[in-house]
């Protein structure tokens, strides 16, 4: 008979055994379809997925099922996951039973269930699932209920079984919780495992059970449109609901904002509540499906328009319309199994879900972890909510005369609405981690903010804040960890730089509360590199214009700095590149040229090359790094040159005074200033307490000012000046191959009118001082038809020069000058 397994037995009659043998024992094993990984063959097998597919197809059942309305795939799928897991199904079937019963104690034994999709059989497993099928929220559910079961569990299971290491007999096996042992546990319960005979897969299955009662405690059910379809029975998906505190809001995106591609920001329908120190995110299930958690940035407050930290790629887009789920980060949603499908009609469902946890599967490898209910506290109406903290200058009490003290502010709100019976805000701070006391601090009900101060630069606080109301104080906010900004943060850089009437102008419209005023700084060339640039004032530098003349002539770069009151300077120097024109000269008095002169002064890492200044060369005849084992350059044949810095230092008395003197320069090299500074022509001693010179030799008393940028041009007194030119070094050699200061007066004009000459000549009567007089220039002679010419006898810088005015003939004769002017200087 095909499908029946035959034994015949011969045995001899004992005076121990006679007639009728009525128990007989053997060890058997179905020969049926079993899944190799490519093919379905018959083959000894105990197999829950090839014994699920005999009771469906085999000789035992009445009407067996085709194999097109098999899942193969599935059990396919359910075959190789039950042979990893060792899990077998070993069942002697002696009683009456149907093949649903019989379906589903094969299929407990593979973790799974009996299942029935789109007509075809196969099984629902529960196990690992890395993807969410659908995302449930209010906006897409309703008539939610939830049940918790409150379960005693035992230290134990005591577990029965048929052994088939112990001959098939039946046995026993303690399956612990975490935590007991056999000395320890004293509560067991019994349970029962039909179908298993291997002692490891009945360990594997006791703590799968405590496991499953410790971290699936609640029952959520919920109805839903025809959404439900594309989430079949097993199948994990997300969930959101206010209700019972999953996420914090819920609802559709109306736009999404895009930059380069990138969904930057979304615009949503529903106000999304945040406070600050949390972290905040989004669960957004997109028009295909596809389920997308993102951070957000945190603005404290209730928002409809939310930033991504990181914006979303264009492949993964968001658009109008998609569903999301909002709360704090990773509590966005839980994750849950459908347990049941209950249609209610007209295309909705009621679905009756489980707690998805994949510590639920390593259960028998591992601990199992405390369950936790993944709830969000929402935020309290009955407490301010801190929206911001600034401690920076802004947040800083300006006092009279520019004092400014340090101080925390914090910015509130209250979420719905402002309690009207709120007489006062209260503030108390402390620093971080200490027990000390509390300082506090009251604002009025209404204010929006509240400041907490004496604080210091630095500091790490904690606050709370809380409202207070005629009939008693409201509940003290989280717990806030703060560090004091203070006057560290620099300044803002200006708004501008140009040019304009000669001078270089700069626009700063919004100063902060520490502004304190400019820093000023230039270099030769046209490149930007504030460190070796040169100051071009003393103190701090307030006015918003600096005239050009008061630069270095030639190619400049210019830049501005802004500075606060606790030296904090700008990150960025906006500047502007121009080129000063040279000194023009008027009256030469006197010329220096210092290359003619051989360069005499102080000379720093500099020699006198054909007449030119050069920077010395470092002269390494090693490698620059002592470990190094290659040139810089692997084809080159030398080392690199490079140059030093090098300064030169001169100085000059001027032999006139009062003059202007200005310099021509032509210097090579990276980048350059040139410095000068005075020498006091004083007749006192500094102190009154010196009785002495303060160096012999000195002809002056005041010791040396500063050393500042040389401008175009600059008034020289009687005393000393210092000049310093100082190239930077590199591999551009420093170059000075002229440099010549020009001491020149400016013109003096000196005009006269109706002066009466004599015969014989006068003199013009100049009421100004002379050193030289150079011109005798607009003069106007009007009604004089004798007159033939006008002779200037001489220049005389002391008395006048000397006037005549000559007839045709040559003689001498009187008159009067209308007008008449002198130049000199």
């Amino acid at each position: 008979m095909s499908g029946i397994a035959l034994e015949a037995v011969r045995i001899k009659a004992t005076d121990q055994l006679r007639g009728v043998v009525d128990q007989w024992n053997a060890i058997v094993q179905s020969i049926i379809l079993d899944w190799t990984g490519s093919a379905w063959v018959l083959a000894p097998t105990s197999n829950p997925a090839s014994c699920y597919r005999e009771v469906l197809q085999g000789s035992a059942n009445g009407k067996p099922v085709a194999d097109s309305r098999m899942d193969l795939s599935n059990l396919q799928d359910w075959h190789d996951y039950c042979a990893t897991n060792g899990f077998e199904f070993n069942m002697v079937r002696d009683f009456v039973s149907t093949v649903h019963e019989t379906l589903m104690d094969i299929a407990a034994v593979g973790r799974s269930a009996k299942s029935v999709i789109d007509g075809k059989w196969g099984v629902i497993t529960d196990q690992v699932q890395s993807t969410s099928v659908q995302h449930f929220t209010p906006r897409n559910s309703w008539g939610y209920e939830g049940t918790r079961n409150y379960y005693d569990l035992p230290h134990a299971f005591r577990v029965r079984f048929i052994n088939r290491d112990k001959r098939w007999r039946e046995d026993s096996r303690i399956v612990y919780d975490d935590g007991y042992d056999s000395d320890s546990a004293t509560e067991f319960e019994e349970l029962e495992l039909s179908g298993i005979t291997d002692s490891d897969h009945v360990w594997k299955d006791g703590r799968y059970h405590i496991a499953s009662i410790r971290l699936r405690p609640d029952e959520h059910k919920f109805s839903t449109d025809f959404e439900y379809i594309i989430a079949t029975r097993g199948q994990k998906i997300l969930f959101t609901h206010d209700v019972i505190n999953i996420g914090i809001a819920a609802g559709r995106i109306k736009s999404v904002a895009v930059d380069g591609g990138d969904a930057t920001d979304i615009t949503v329908d529903e106000a999304l509540d945040m406070e600050l120190g949390k972290n905040y995110g989004v669960s957004i299930r997109t028009d295909d499906d596809n389920e997308l958690t993102e951070q957000i940035i945190t603005n404290a407050g209730s928002q409809t328009t939310v930033t991504f930290t990181t914006p979303i790629p264009a492949a993964n887009i968001p658009t109008a319309g998609d569903l999301f789920g909002f709360g704090e980060l990773g509590s966005e949603t839980i994750d849950l199994v459908i347990k049941s499908i209950n249609p209610l009609g007209d295309f909705a469902a009621q679905l009756t879900c489980v707690d998805y946890n994949s510590a639920l599967y390593t259960a028998d490898s591992g601990t199992i972890p405390p369950w936790t209910s993944n709830v969000t506290i929402p935020v309290e109406i009955s407490y301010p909510a801190v929206t911001d903290i600034v401690s920076d200058e802004s947040a800083m009490a300006l006092f009279p005369g520019g004092l400014l003290i340090l101080r925390v502010q914090v910015i509130f709100g209250f979420f719905e609405r402002r309690p009207t019976e709120v007489t006062s805000i209260e503030a108390r701070f402390r620093p971080s981690g200490s027990e000390g006391a509390w300082l506090n601090t009251i604002a009025n009900g209404q204010a929006p903010e509240i400041f907490l101060e004496p604080v210091e630069e630095g500091e790490v606080l904690e606050f709370q804040v809380r409202a207070r109301t005629g009939t008693g104080d409201g509940p003290w906010g989280p717990l806030l960890i703060h560090t004091v900004i203070g006057g560290s943060t620099p300044p803002d850089e200006v708004d501008s730089v140009y040019i304009e009437s000669g001078s270089l102008h700069w626009v700063f419209a919004d100063p902060p509360r520490d502004f304190d005023g400019y820093i000023l700084k230039t270099r030769g060339g046209f490149s930007v590199n504030w460190s070796d640039a040169m100051q071009v004032h003393d103190d701090i530098y307030r006015e918003q214009s600096f005239e050009i003349n008061k630069l270095p002539s030639g190619p400049r770069t210019f830049m501005v700095a802004t500075i606060d009151k606790f030296g904090n300077e700008s990150t960025s120097k906006p500047f502007v590149f121009l080129t000063v024109p040279d000194a023009s000269t008027n009256n030469i008095l006197e010329t220096f040229d210092f290359k003619a002169l051989g360069f005499p002064g102080t000379l720093t890492d500099c020699t006198i090359v054909s007449g030119d200044l050069k920077a010395d060369s470092h002269g390494d005849l090693y490698l620059p790094i002592d470990s190094a084992l290659y040139l810089s350059d692997g084809a080159a044949l030398y080392l690199p040159i490079t140059y030093k810095d090098m300064t030169y230092q001169s100085s000059l008395v001027p032999n006139y005074w009062p003059s202007e003197i200005s310099f021509e320069i032509t210097i090579a090299g990276n980048s350059w200033t040139m410095e000068y500074r005075t020498q006091g022509d004083s007749i006192y001693l500094p102190a009154g307490a010196n009785i002495y010179l303060p160096i012999g030799t000195d002809p002056f008393l005041e010791s040396p000012s500063s050393w500042r940028v040389m401008p175009v041009k600059f008034s020289a007194t009687r005393q000393k000046y210092d000049i310093r030119i100082s190239i930077s070094g590199g591999s551009t050699r420093g170059v000075i191959s002229e440099d010549i200061a020009t001491m020149d007066v400016e013109d003096i004009v000196e005009r006269f009118t109706d002066v009466v000459l004599s015969s014989g000549g006068s003199r013009l009567p100049i009421t100004k001082t002379y050193r030289s007089i150079v011109y005798v220039e607009d003069i106007v002679l009007q009604s004089a038809a004798n007159v033939a010419s006008i002779q200037v006898v001489d220049m005389n810088a002391t008395l006048g020069p000397l006037v005549k005015l000559l007839d045709f003939s040559g003689s001498d004769i009187g008159g009067t000058l209308n007008n008449a002017a002198v130049r000199g200087y």
